[in-house]
C-alpha cells in the first residue's frame, strides 16, 4: 500500500513539471509553418533568401511534418560553395545581454548533408556579429531535433531596429531538407514534445551528441 502511495505521489509531482516544460515563450514567429500558406514570402516570420546565382524552391509540405499539418522544405535547383547564398531566416528577434536562450529545431533531409545554422544580430545593425556557432550540422534522412543553448553576449532590442536574425544556410549541399516545430525561448533546454508526432516516419528511439543535444522520435 505505501509503495502504490508513494508512486502516486511521484506521480502528481511530475505533472506541474511537465506542464512547466512546455510553458516557455516562443520568440519564433510561425515556428511549425502553418500560417499564411499562400503568401509564403511575405508571410508572417519567415523571409526565404537566393542570391549570387544560387537558387531554391520553398514550400509548405503537407505530406511530411513533425508538429502540426505541415513543413518547411526546401529543394536546392542551384547550389553554391558559399552556404550563406540560400537561406531560410528570420528577424526581428530582441534577446536580453546575459539571458540564457534554447534554439532547437526539427530537421530531415532527402539524403544526409550539412546545414549551416546561426543567430546573428540583423543586417543593418553593426557590428552583424554573431551570436552563436553556425558550425556544420548532420542532417540525416528521418526527423531530428537539433538544441543549443547560449548566452547572449549582449541587448539585441527590438525597438530600435537592431534585434538578432536566425539563419539557416544552405547552399553548399543540394539535398532536399524539411525544417519543423523551430523554438527559441529563455533559459536551459526544456524537453517540448510535438503535438502531432512525425508523418511518414516511425518512431526510432532517442540519442544525445555533443552539439548540445540531438533526438531522434
Amino acid at each position: 500500500m505505501r509503495s502504490k502511495t508513494l508512486r502516486l505521489m511521484l506521480a502528481l509531482l511530475a505533472i506541474p513539471f511537465a506542464a512547466m516544460a512546455q510553458d516557455v515563450e516562443n520568440l519564433i514567429v510561425n515556428s511549425s509553418f502553418e500560417d499564411d500558406q499562400d503568401n509564403l514570402g511575405g508571410g508572417p516570420g519567415w523571409a526565404l533568401w537566393t542570391g549570387e546565382g544560387a537558387s531554391a524552391n520553398f514550400e509548405y509540405d503537407p505530406k511530411e511534418a513533425i508538429d502540426g499539418e505541415t513543413s518547411m522544405r526546401v529543394e536546392i535547383t542551384q547550389g553554391s560553395a558559399t552556404n550563406w547564398h540560400i537561406g531560410l531566416t528570420q528577424t526581428g528577434i530582441a534577446l536580453e545581454g546575459s539571458e540564457t536562450y534554447t534554439l532547437s529545431f526539427w530537421a530531415k533531409s532527402e539524403g544526409t548533408r550539412v546545414l549551416a545554422m546561426e543567430l546573428k544580430r540583423e543586417p543593418g545593425g553593426q557590428p552583424w556579429q554573431g551570436i552563436t556557432d553556425d558550425g556544420p550540422l548532420l542532417v540525416q534522412e528521418e526527423w531530428l531535433e537539433f538544441t543549443n543553448t547560449f548566452i547572449a553576449p549582449r541587448d539585441y532590442p527590438e525597438e530600435n531596429g537592431l534585434p538578432a536574425q536566425l539563419n539557416f544556410w544552405l547552399a553548399d549541399d543540394e539535398e532536399t531538407i524539411w525544417f519543423d516545430f523551430v523554438y527559441l525561448y529563455e533559459g536551459e533546454y526544456q524537453e517540448i514534445e510535438p503535438s502531432e508526432g512525425p508523418k511518414a516516419v516511425d518512431p526510432s528511439g532517442k540519442m544525445a551528441t555533443s552539439w548540445a543535444r540531438l533526438k531522434r522520435l
